[in-house]
Protein backbone atom coordinates (compact mmCIF):
# COMPACT_ATOMS: atom_id res chain seq x y z
CA UNK A 1 0.00 0.00 0.00
CA UNK A 2 1.26 3.35 -0.47
CA UNK A 3 -0.16 6.45 0.26
CA UNK A 4 -0.86 8.86 -2.64
CA UNK A 5 -1.85 12.18 -3.67
CA UNK A 6 -1.44 14.71 -6.74
CA UNK A 7 -0.59 18.00 -5.93
CA UNK A 8 1.07 21.31 -7.38
CA UNK A 9 4.78 22.21 -6.38
CA UNK A 10 5.72 25.50 -6.03
CA UNK A 11 8.93 26.69 -8.49
CA UNK A 12 11.62 27.89 -5.91
CA UNK A 13 10.64 31.28 -6.01
CA UNK A 14 7.00 30.88 -4.41
CA UNK A 15 8.57 28.26 -2.34
CA UNK A 16 10.75 30.89 -0.67
CA UNK A 17 7.74 33.55 -1.08
CA UNK A 18 5.46 31.41 0.84
CA UNK A 19 8.09 29.98 3.72
CA UNK A 20 8.55 34.11 3.98
CA UNK A 21 4.90 34.55 4.34
CA UNK A 22 4.63 31.29 7.04
CA UNK A 23 7.64 33.20 9.31
CA UNK A 24 6.05 36.32 9.12
CA UNK A 25 2.53 35.18 10.22
CA UNK A 26 4.19 32.61 13.00
CA UNK A 27 5.40 36.12 14.34
CA UNK A 28 2.05 37.62 13.95
CA UNK A 29 0.12 34.81 16.09
CA UNK A 30 2.36 35.92 18.91
CA UNK A 31 1.81 33.19 22.06
CA UNK A 32 -0.64 30.91 19.54
CA UNK A 33 2.16 30.08 17.15
CA UNK A 34 2.68 27.06 19.34
CA UNK A 35 -0.64 26.05 18.85
CA UNK A 36 0.04 24.89 15.32
CA UNK A 37 2.13 22.48 13.85
CA UNK A 38 3.90 24.69 10.85
CA UNK A 39 4.25 23.29 7.32
CA UNK A 40 8.41 22.81 6.42
CA UNK A 41 9.44 24.25 3.02
CA UNK A 42 9.96 21.74 1.61
CA UNK A 43 6.89 20.00 1.92
CA UNK A 44 4.77 23.16 0.60
CA UNK A 45 1.92 22.16 -2.19
CA UNK A 46 -0.91 22.53 -3.52
CA UNK A 47 -3.43 19.02 -3.33
CA UNK A 48 -5.37 18.58 -6.40
CA UNK A 49 -6.62 15.00 -5.38
CA UNK A 50 -6.00 12.90 -2.04
CA UNK A 51 -6.10 9.47 -3.13
CA UNK A 52 -5.28 8.17 0.21
CA UNK A 53 -3.81 4.54 0.52
CA UNK A 54 -3.75 2.62 -2.93
CA UNK A 55 -2.65 -0.89 -3.73
CA UNK A 56 -0.14 -1.69 -6.01
CA UNK A 57 -2.58 -2.72 -8.94
CA UNK A 58 -4.89 0.88 -8.66
CA UNK A 59 -1.03 2.75 -8.02
CA UNK A 60 -0.09 1.37 -11.60
CA UNK A 61 -3.47 2.32 -12.92
CA UNK A 62 -3.27 5.72 -11.59
CA UNK A 63 0.62 5.90 -12.87
CA UNK A 64 -0.93 5.03 -16.15
CA UNK A 65 -3.90 7.37 -16.14
CA UNK A 66 -0.60 10.19 -15.67
CA UNK A 67 1.63 8.75 -19.03
CA UNK A 68 0.25 12.02 -21.65
CA UNK A 69 -0.13 15.29 -20.58
CA UNK A 70 -3.60 17.16 -19.37
CA UNK A 71 -4.96 19.13 -22.01
CA UNK A 72 -5.20 22.27 -19.96
CA UNK A 73 -2.96 25.00 -20.72
CA UNK A 74 -0.19 26.27 -18.55
CA UNK A 75 -1.23 29.04 -16.42
CA UNK A 76 0.51 32.01 -14.00
CA UNK A 77 -1.10 32.37 -10.48
CA UNK A 78 0.22 34.66 -8.18
CA UNK A 79 -0.24 34.47 -4.91
CA UNK A 80 -3.43 35.73 -2.70
CA UNK A 81 -4.20 35.93 0.79
CA UNK A 82 -4.28 34.44 3.92
CA UNK A 83 -7.21 32.24 5.31
CA UNK A 84 -8.34 29.43 7.38
CA UNK A 85 -10.67 26.05 6.97
CA UNK A 86 -13.23 26.19 8.47
CA UNK A 87 -13.86 29.69 8.09
CA UNK A 88 -15.67 30.31 11.55
CA UNK A 89 -13.30 29.56 14.50
CA UNK A 90 -11.81 27.61 15.63
CA UNK A 91 -9.82 27.59 12.20
CA UNK A 92 -7.93 23.67 11.88
CA UNK A 93 -5.93 24.43 8.92
CA UNK A 94 -4.18 28.44 7.91
CA UNK A 95 -3.31 28.73 4.18
CA UNK A 96 -2.34 31.00 1.63
CA UNK A 97 -4.53 31.03 -1.72
CA UNK A 98 -3.96 31.28 -5.27
CA UNK A 99 -5.81 33.64 -7.85
CA UNK A 100 -7.27 33.25 -10.79
CA UNK A 101 -8.75 29.98 -9.41
CA UNK A 102 -10.34 29.01 -12.67
CA UNK A 103 -7.21 27.54 -14.25
CA UNK A 104 -6.49 25.66 -11.11
CA UNK A 105 -10.00 24.53 -11.13
CA UNK A 106 -9.55 22.85 -14.57
CA UNK A 107 -6.30 21.11 -13.49
CA UNK A 108 -8.17 19.91 -10.37
CA UNK A 109 -11.23 18.59 -12.63
CA UNK A 110 -8.53 17.04 -15.40
CA UNK A 111 -7.06 15.27 -13.17
CA UNK A 112 -10.28 14.02 -11.25
CA UNK A 113 -11.29 12.83 -14.92
CA UNK A 114 -7.95 10.27 -14.86
CA UNK A 115 -8.08 9.28 -11.48
CA UNK A 116 -11.40 7.93 -11.87
CA UNK A 117 -11.01 6.20 -14.88
CA UNK A 118 -8.16 4.16 -12.98
CA UNK A 119 -11.45 3.31 -10.44
CA UNK A 120 -10.42 5.65 -8.13
CA UNK A 121 -12.45 8.01 -6.05
CA UNK A 122 -12.29 11.57 -5.83
CA UNK A 123 -13.72 13.48 -3.13
CA UNK A 124 -16.84 15.48 -4.18
CA UNK A 125 -16.19 18.70 -2.55
CA UNK A 126 -15.41 21.76 -3.78
CA UNK A 127 -11.99 22.68 -4.58
CA UNK A 128 -10.79 25.38 -3.02
CA UNK A 129 -6.75 26.39 -4.09
CA UNK A 130 -4.51 26.85 -0.79
CA UNK A 131 -1.48 26.06 -0.36
CA UNK A 132 -1.54 24.66 3.62
CA UNK A 133 1.36 26.66 5.67
CA UNK A 134 -0.10 25.32 9.45
CA UNK A 135 -2.65 23.68 11.29
CA UNK A 136 -3.72 23.50 14.63
CA UNK A 137 -3.19 20.97 16.86
CA UNK A 138 -6.73 19.78 18.02
CA UNK A 139 -5.93 20.30 21.90
CA UNK A 140 -5.35 23.47 21.25
CA UNK A 141 -8.29 24.26 18.87
CA UNK A 142 -10.06 26.25 21.45
CA UNK A 143 -7.86 28.83 22.34
CA UNK A 144 -6.93 29.95 18.52
CA UNK A 145 -10.08 31.55 17.54
CA UNK A 146 -8.62 34.42 17.02
CA UNK A 147 -6.12 33.40 14.73
CA UNK A 148 -6.96 34.60 11.22
CA UNK A 149 -7.37 38.30 13.09
CA UNK A 150 -3.68 38.14 14.33
CA UNK A 151 -2.49 37.22 10.88
CA UNK A 152 -4.10 39.36 8.84
CA UNK A 153 -1.91 42.15 8.67
CA UNK A 154 0.78 39.31 6.72
CA UNK A 155 1.90 41.16 3.49
CA UNK A 156 1.07 38.77 0.69
CA UNK A 157 3.70 39.52 -2.43
CA UNK A 158 2.86 39.39 -5.52
CA UNK A 159 4.32 36.22 -6.51
CA UNK A 160 3.90 34.97 -9.74
CA UNK A 161 4.29 31.01 -10.34
CA UNK A 162 4.15 29.60 -13.90
CA UNK A 163 2.47 26.10 -13.27
CA UNK A 164 3.00 23.88 -16.15
CA UNK A 165 2.73 20.21 -14.51
CA UNK A 166 1.00 18.50 -11.50
CA UNK A 167 3.06 15.87 -9.92
CA UNK A 168 1.91 12.40 -7.96
CA UNK A 169 3.18 12.28 -4.83
CA UNK A 170 3.68 8.99 -2.16
CA UNK A 171 4.16 10.22 1.57
CA UNK A 172 5.86 8.82 3.80
CA UNK A 173 4.51 9.75 7.46
CA UNK A 174 6.67 7.07 9.50
CA UNK A 175 9.20 10.01 10.65
CA UNK A 176 8.31 13.18 12.90
CA UNK A 177 8.12 15.26 9.56
CA UNK A 178 6.34 13.76 6.96
CA UNK A 179 8.24 13.48 3.59
CA UNK A 180 7.06 13.28 -0.01
CA UNK A 181 8.57 11.49 -3.07
CA UNK A 182 7.27 12.70 -6.61
CA UNK A 183 6.37 9.26 -8.51
CA UNK A 184 5.16 10.94 -11.40
CA UNK A 185 5.09 14.16 -13.28
CA UNK A 186 2.10 14.87 -15.73
CA UNK A 187 3.02 18.03 -17.88
CA UNK A 188 0.47 20.39 -18.52
CA UNK A 189 -0.40 21.64 -22.53
CA UNK A 190 1.25 24.54 -23.80
CA UNK A 191 -0.56 27.35 -25.35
Amino acid sequence: MSRLFLALEPDPATRQAIAEISAAARRAAGDLASALRWVAPENLHVTLHFLGDVDARAGDRVLAALGTPLAVAVVDVRLHELGTFPPAPPPRVLWVSLTPPAPLEAIHGALASRVTAAGLPVDPRPFSPHVTIARVRDRDRPRTRDLLARVQSVAIPGTHWHVDHATLFESDLSGPVPRYAALRRVALAAT
